[in-house]
């Protein structure tokens, strides 16, 4: 699209036309701007899609941008004719951001009018006015030019007696404002932050395209895509002939000869080839216009994610390749969406967030030049803007760090600055509560290493090394040193911070002497500990020796590179969250902190003892908080699972109070407590999350008192009959099985004893129907009425358990009054079979069988 070349004669034709016919194809009305032309008033953008047919011959598409400043409103004014805010915008905006000032300024009302007086001047030097511009970017070059230039006395921007308002001067302290101002304003009138993020997140990734040719080594995949599209004729080519084409597409040579692996490592695990007659017949019936739903991908030979890539390439107007799972955690973030990361829900879920995305880069006229020029075509097609969303996710995917909140911007600050989050998913055994958390939660808490600061890398390495390994580390780095100054190295002194430890130097002592060379003649210790390899010389200085460590721990040299030449791998996985499981025998100790016993032989923090000694260990907890606390601008969380299993209360101790929402760790109420072991404050940070899992038909647990109730939200998980809706065994609807069974345990119990779908998931023969009944179902129903199988007899009928009179069994000889009133029924259960149990279901069912 070239606005240059629109004319005034365009754009005359272009209102004509608009008179005659209204808005082109995809267009509307304007919120904002009218374009004015002999006292009537038009929408600048309708205009100038007409205006480009006749500039340009061919129908323009609705995805560049308007408003001042833009290419668009730039040719239509230079061509003479007049752009205006609509009738009050202009008013109203400046009444908006006096408003505003008075809520926002604490120095009162005579602030709030010399910020109103100085846009209202700045208004008479500037060629167009601030009211009307709302362009952050040009507003921002705005401040820095009045910073530089408004002192210089004589100059355009230079007020004689102006105010001080520190380091900003008369203007740009009021410009500053405005942009604030404007900033909270666009966050307002987002429903999410959403758009806003990923408009920076999209300048992010034109900025990669233009400075560091992002497309350089991802052009390929456009080329291919093309390559395949135009070979394939669904409605003229047999299947053989398409998987020929398609295994051509993978022989043939992409920018600078680079071939599409990525297909080819797409292969499902196991499996010989990456594409078969199989996977042709999948996209066949896709073009056939099937649903994605539909297909029946069961003999594929390769993963979802690629899958959606060939459909893509080959039917792209009704598909995105969405090609990493990966993808669905930046849709998550960026649009809070409920994703799932298996089988096609993955590539079904995907759909709507890449349109949205595709949309947004519709707009972005310089991008799409890029790629126009880049693919050396006249204009994009549907299958170009699908693998430009596709790059654009895999930008991001590769730039994790983009996606940390930056704390100078107001939108993205709200993705980590949500409220913490507690919670507990209650229901009945089977419900998929932890399934809930793995497939729901546990994605939210996760980043790619790229994400992670070199600082918040070495300290999570410390954390996980021994006193030993710290100490190797610091005399690799220092050669020769006294114990002083170990301590004081870098390493050391990072491990005594995250340590409970008050006796840093006999500890270092310790170790270095429990991991001598036996050889050493001036340590006399007796107990030496695996591996030995230090040595003291005669003048007191502690050496390693490098070549036992290549012999005995070589991994000390890849720990102490990984930190010194830190390389992110953008592959790797970060956890930020920890999933543990209540039981009666957890404790406080375990959660929080305690006294653990140390083992000399192992790792020991104690002086030369072959004593059992004692240390003040973090819990798991307590360890997730301070990672969660030196890493602010990323979310954690701890799951716990069968939270009503352990006694809560003693668990949870003080926390009880620490864990609310206003209590947290820079919330309004904040609080600290001191830990009865370390002696030492603590609190929890307000970027930490509990989850929890409830089984409400567990008898043996302990129950949640009002306290612990009262900080939690509770949300329920009863069982989800749609969840097997598609689940049948030969004709035989499994839903209706269990709803059958769960309408007469609630009956004879409660709800909080039914049976969750999960035992019927995956069960699609007769012979898992069995197993499913035999050891899931019946020994579940056992529990449930404590040995009463006449009550399981009501609930499952005859052909589970079976109805023994008991009135021809015969006593010993012994005289015992009235014996015969002990001959009364029993009940017995019978196993079925693949065999036997449709019919035992029938009779469950209270089906009757007709000829």
């Amino acid at each position: 699209m070239l606005f240059n070349q629109v004319t005034k004669d365009h754009i005359l034709q272009a209102i004509k036309d608009f008179e005659d016919k209204g808005f082109p194809n995809e267009f509307g009305p304007s919120s904002t701007y009218d374009l004015v032309y002999e006292g009537k008033k038009y929408p600048p953008k309708a205009i100038m899609a007409y205006a480009n047919y006749y500039a340009e011959g061919r129908e323009l598409e609705n995805y560049f941008s308007g408003g001042i400043g833009t290419d668009c409103f730039k040719a239509i004014e230079k061509n003479g004719f007049e752009i205006i805010l609509k009738p009050d915008k202009n008013k109203n905006l400046k009444k908006e951001f006096i408003k505003w000032l008075h809520a926002n300024t604490k120095d009162g009302s005579n602030r709030v009018s010399s910020y109103s007086k100085a846009l209202d001047l700045l208004n008479t030097i500037l060629d167009y006015n601030l009211y009307e511009t709302e362009d952050l970017k040009h507003l921002n070059s705005l401040y820095k030019e009045l910073k530089r230039e408004q002192r210089t006395i004589g100059g355009k921007y230079y007020v004689e007696k102006s105010p001080s308002y520190g380091t900003n001067g008369f203007y740009s302290a009021s410009v500053k404002k405005y942009i604030q101002f404007l900033e909270q304003r666009s966050e307002d009138l987002f429903s999410s932050p959403t758009e806003a993020i990923l408009q920076n997140l999209i300048e992010q990734y034109k900025s990669a395209l233009i400075n560091d040719d992002w497309l350089n080594d991802e052009l390929y995949k456009f080329e291919w895509a093309n390559w395949l599209f135009s070979h394939i004729d669904f409605d003229k080519q047999s299947n053989e002939e398409i998987l020929e084409n398609c295994l051509a597409s993978q022989k043939e040579n992409y920018t600078e000869s680079k071939g599409v692996q990525f297909i080819k490592q797409g292969a499902r695990e196991k499996l010989s080839k990456y594409i078969g007659i199989e996977d042709v017949q999948i996209f066949r019936d896709f073009h056939s216009g099937m649903e994605l739903e539909e297909l029946d991908c069961s003999n594929r030979n390769m993963s979802f994610p690629i899958l959606s890539c060939w459909m893509s390439s080959l039917i792209p107007d009704f598909v995105f390749p969405a090609s990493k799972t990966a993808f669905s955690e930046l849709a998550r973030t960026l649009f809070n969406a409920s994703l799932s990361n298996s089988n096609m829900d993955f590539v079904i879920g995907m759909q709507d967030p890449m349109t949205k995305i595709s949309e947004e880069l519709l707009k972005q006229q310089d991008i799409l030049n890029i790629l126009v020029k880049k693919l050396n075509k006249k204009e994009l097609i549907q299958l170009d803007l699908n693998w430009l969303t596709q790059d654009f996710l895999l930008f991001l995917d590769r730039n994790q760090n983009l996606l940390i909140p930056n704390p100078e911007n107001n939108y993205q600050k709200t993705m980590i600055s949500k409220q913490p989050t507690n919670k507990i998913l209650y229901g009945p055994p089977g419900t998929g509560k932890t399934f809930f958390l793995k497939d729901q939660l546990f994605e939210k808490y996760i980043s790619k290493e790229t994400s992670i600061t070199k600082a918040q890398h070495f300290e999570t390495v410390v954390s996980d090394c021994s006193w030993w390994q710290v100490i190797a580390v610091a005399l690799l780095d220092l050669k020769k040193a006294k114990v002083s100054e170990i301590f004081k190295h870098e390493w050391v002194q990072k491990k005594a911070s995250l340590s409970n430890s008050k006796t840093i130097r006999p500890t270092l002592w310790g170790q270095l002497q429990s991991h001598t060379v036996n050889e050493c003649q001036f340590v006399n210790v007796t107990s030496r500990q695996q591996p030995l390899i230090f040595n003291k010389t005669e003048d007191s200085y502690w050496e390693i020796l490098e070549d036992e460590v290549n012999e005995l721990v070589p991994e000390l040299f890849d720990l102490r590179n990984s930190v010194h030449n830190y390389n992110p791998d953008p592959d790797k996985i970060i956890k930020h969250y920890d999933f543990v499981t209540f039981h009666q025998s957890f404790a406080y100790e375990d959660f929080i902190e305690g006294i653990k016993p140390i083992i000399p032989q192992l790792d020991t923090e104690i002086e030369e003892s072959k004593d059992l000694g004692y240390n003040i260990e973090d819990g798991v907890f307590k360890n997730l908080c301070r990672k969660a606390e030196n890493d602010p601008d990323n979310r954690y969380a701890i799951f716990i699972d069968e939270i009503n299993r352990g006694n809560v209360s003693a668990i949870f101790g003080e926390l009880i109070t620490l864990i609310e929402i206003d209590k947290r760790k820079g919330a309004k109420n904040e609080m600290f407590i001191k830990l009865p072991y370390s002696k030492k404050e603590f609190s929890v940070p307000s970027n930490l999350d509990i989850y929890g899992t409830m089984n409400t038909a567990d008898r043996s647990v302990e129950a949640l008192d009002t306290a612990l109730r009262r900080r939690f939200e509770f949300q329920e998980m009863m069982p989800d009959y749609t969840v097997i809706e598609e689940e049948t065994v030969e004709g035989l609807d499994l839903p209706e099985v269990l709803q059958t069974i769960n309408q007469r345990i609630e009956l004879l119990i409660d709800r909080d004893h039914t049976i969750g779908h999960s035992y019927f998931v995956n069960v699609n023969t007769t012979q898992k129907l069995a197993n499913a009944f035999n050891n899931k179902i019946v020994p579940l129903l056992q529990e449930y009425f404590y040995g009463d199988y006449g009550k399981i007899g009501l609930v499952l009928g005859k052909g589970f358990v079976e109805k023994l009179k008991n009135d021809k069994v015969d006593f010993a000889k012994f005289d015992y009054d009235n014996a015969n009133d002990f001959k009364i029924p029993s009940y017995k259960l019978n196993q079925v079979y693949a065999d036997t149990v449709l019919e035992a279901i029938v009779e469950l069912l209270g089906v009757k069988e007709t000829d």
